[in-house]
């Protein structure tokens, strides 16, 4: 589903897309999912085992990802962009 609106808004024809891929985000939440809070608990345990390419599955804090979401407007620039984790703490100023 995230691919496919990805694809979609690329289609559109602006200019400059910047798309934002978080891992799991940390953070409170409207709706009660056990199991995602389970995840939230102990995912930022697992964050420093995932080194390289696995770094893009980190989980990082919603506020983070709003911050660096934040960051991103009105910066220069064209084309698609995809900004995931060490990209995405950069920006927040993490």
């Amino acid at each position: 589903m995230k691919g496919r609106a990805e694809r979609d808004l690329q289609a559109l024809g602006f200019a400059q897309v910047d798309i934002l891929r978080p891992g799991l985000l940390i953070g409170p939440r409207a709706e009660h999912r056990p199991g995602e809070a389970l995840a939230q608990r102990f995912a930022p345990l697992f964050n420093p085992l995932l080194v390289g390419p696995l770094a893009r599955y980190s989980s990082i804090p919603a506020a983070s990802v709003a911050r660096a979401a934040v960051a991103l407007i009105g910066r220069p620039g064209a084309g698609v962009e995809i900004h995931e984790y060490r990209e995405l703490r950069a920006l927040a100023g993490a």
